[in-house]
């Protein structure tokens, strides 16, 4: 991770916490993660920060002209459900023949054997 902050073990904890403070769409200014975590606004910060490098939450600017933040989706998470179809459609095997269980016989065929 490039960051200008040294990372560490209680980092990682920190940013945990943020991470789980997020609703799905949800946009969160730095003050109700900081609420919401219990964390100072500081640790808020620069964690915030961190975590945009990352990729894992996106910044933008609201209507009301605050910074806030969002959860991302992750890559997996926006693909997955088309991946499992396209997965379970290379797995049926080319060129099996399907058996019927009636036997079906062409019109002509029939007329030829009366």
């Amino acid at each position: 991770m490039i960051s200008q902050y040294q990372t560490t073990n209680q980092g990682q904890v920190t940013r945990s916490q943020l991470v789980k403070c997020f609703d799905a769409n949800e946009d969160l200014s730095r003050e109700e993660l900081s609420q919401r975590s219990g964390l100072t606004y500081e640790q808020v910060r620069r964690q915030t920060k961190n975590l945009c490098i990352e990729g894992v939450i996106s910044s933008s600017i609201s209507t009301n002209g605050k910074r806030v933040y969002r959860l991302r989706t992750s890559f997996i998470q926006k693909i997955g459900v088309s991946t499992v179809c396209l997965l379970i459609a290379w797995s049926v095997p080319v060129g099996t023949k399907f058996v019927k269980s009636k036997t079906y016989v062409p019109a002509q065929v029939a007329i030829e054997c009366s």
